[in-house]
């Protein structure tokens, strides 16, 4: 085994694998609070394990493992019934809830670690972990390291380090415990009523994933710090939600974004620094953290539907096609008024109150074979008179239908009726049922009758 090899198994592999286990162990119940909304109760949670901590060394007076994980899954469950029945008593939304409590608790639990001296917990610890003095001392020989004495011990060799074989078994219970429950998980989150009447219960399977979330977020607090266990909780969750609009993948993705962003985390927190030239690394569970802010901020940016360029040139194609229908429409009416050289440019722009996209539009109507300039302007084709007949038919029922309808006066119809006009559904236009063969306006509607559309 090579000395460079030798060293990263000894002192980086125990705490890229606590980490990586911490995010899939953090990351799936999260992702669920995500689902549901309720992303605080993990924030609150992760808080909330401190006080528990403390107590189970006051009251033992050891720091067996144990112990201190009874200790902090009872101040969990604490934590998340209090916020429960504070919402019931006080009517209080459930985050503002959430967040009153966990403060609380939290701030007793600094209180009793700085007041108790005796107490042997370093409070940066609490909020940073200890990923980075995680080590493992294995078998040196390269034979006698891939056996299973090296990763489970036969007392002849240190096995692998405590934290990572419990952040280990965690994750694969939860990933299970999810995997088994899932189908009543997502019914009890998105349809509590139809679940109560298959005979599930709905509260039952919210504490349920709340003690998932307590498990996940004790086993991580030791290792990572109470810092990483928020932004594992929430991270992962929030950016798989931009990717994706299925539950079952959402989980799926927030875990492995989970592992993905320990193992960024520890690579930009342990190794980039001194790549970079400086000599001290930098906290491993804020570097994975600001792992997580990033992959979520170019989710934000980037993703394929939900993301921000995605949205901007969806709103950018409404608008072109909004102008687009003007422009037939403007035409359309022109011609209607014995216009028939056309409209030119100028006077479109004056119509429909558009600027230069006004231009550019046009281009693309003529190259669709739409609209063709004459030498009195712009003038519909055929194939362009079929399609502005839709829309002022369109916009006209809609006039129709403002004033029959909903009472409103006819010089009050034409602008809502100019936005109604490009409602499409399935890909076809929106046509309210109306019967009449003339708007308010007394203008003729381009093929109503006087029987109602089916």
């Amino acid at each position: 085994m090579s000395p460079a090899l030798r060293v990263f198994i000894e002192v980086d592999l125990p705490g890229l694998l606590a980490i990586t286990f911490a995010g899939v162990a953090c990351a799936i119940p999260g992702s669920l609070l995500v689902l549901r909304r309720e992303s605080m109760t993990g924030d609150a949670v992760s808080h909330a394990v401190l006080p528990g901590l403390v107590g189970a060394f006051l009251l033992s007076g050891s720091r067996d493992w144990g112990l201190m994980l009874a200790g902090a899954a009872c101040a969990g469950v604490a934590c998340v019934v209090a916020s429960e029945a504070l919402r019931r008593l006080t009517r209080m939304e459930a985050g503002l809830a959430s967040g009153v409590v966990f403060s609380v608790m939290f701030a007793l639990g600094v209180l009793l670690l700085r007041s108790a001296e005796h107490v042997d917990l370093d409070p940066d610890c609490v909020l940073y972990g200890q990923v980075e003095s995680i080590a493992w001392s294995p078998a040196r020989d390269a034979g006698a390291f891939w056996t299973w004495r090296t990763w489970l011990g036969d007392g002849s060799f240190e096995t692998m380090p405590r934290q990572v074989a419990v952040l280990a078994g965690a994750a694969c219970a939860i990933a299970l415990a999810v995997g088994v429950f899932f189908k009543e998980i997502v019914l009890a989150s998105f349809d509590a009523g139809l679940a109560t009447t298959l005979g599930l219960r709905p509260r039952a399977v919210s504490r349920g994933l709340v003690v998932l979330v307590a498990l996940a977020a004790v086993v991580a607090f030791e290792a990572v710090g109470s810092v990483l266990v928020i932004a594992l909780m929430v991270c992962p969750g929030a950016t798989a939600r931009l990717l994706t609009d299925r539950a079952g993948r959402h989980v799926m993705l927030s875990a492995g974004l989970g592992a993905g962003m320990g193992l960024l985390g520890y690579a930009c927190g342990a190794w980039l620094p001194g790549a970079l030239g400086f000599d001290r690394a930098v906290v491993v569970s804020g570097a994975a953290s600001c792992v997580g802010g990033a992959m979520f901020v170019c989710a934000l940016v980037l993703a394929p539907r939900h993301g921000l360029l995605a949205e901007g040139w969806r709103r950018a194609e409404v608008r072109r096609l909004v102008l687009r229908e003007d422009v037939l429409g403007a035409l359309y009416r022109a011609a209607e008024l014995g216009r028939a050289a056309g409209l030119d440019a100028v006077a479109l722009r004056r119509v429909i109150g558009s600027g230069p996209a006004t231009g550019r539009a046009l281009r693309r109507l003529a190259a669709a074979g739409l609209v063709r300039q004459a030498a009195g302007g712009w003038m519909l084709t055929p194939a362009g008179e079929a399609e502005a007949k839709g829309i002022v038919r369109a916009h006209r029922l809609w006039e129709l239908y403002l004033v029959r309808e909903l009472g409103l006066r006819p010089d009050h119809v034409h602008d809502p009726a100019s936005e109604l006009e490009h409602l499409r559904a399935g890909g076809k236009r929106v046509e309210p049922k109306v019967a009449g063969t003339r708007d308010p306006h007394d203008r003729a509607i381009p093929g109503a009758t006087e029987e109602a559309p089916g």
